[in-house]
């Protein structure tokens, strides 16, 4: 399956949405002001981390591979 079908698509977003909005959660940040406001933590780099490496496993897993899934996981 190309990575640009309507099933990627779809799954990869939305496995990038859980696993963004899971990280958060997991470090504790879910209601903390942008980056941008307050400079970048320890915290934050560990969510983006955690983010980015379980949202391309579950990718893999689902075998809904979607790159363009990452920048919605780094969004979240």
């Amino acid at each position: 399956m190309p990575a640009a079908s309507p099933r990627n698509a779809i799954y990869g977003h939305a496995i990038g949405i859980a696993c963004g909005y899971g990280a958060l959660w997991l470090f504790g940040l879910q209601n903390a002001p942008p980056a941008m406001a307050t400079g970048v933590s320890l915290a934050r780099v560990g969510a983006a981390a955690l983010s980015l490496a379980s949202t391309g496993a579950f990718m893999i897993l689902a075998k809904a591979a979607h790159p363009p899934a990452g920048a919605t996981t780094l969004i979240i």
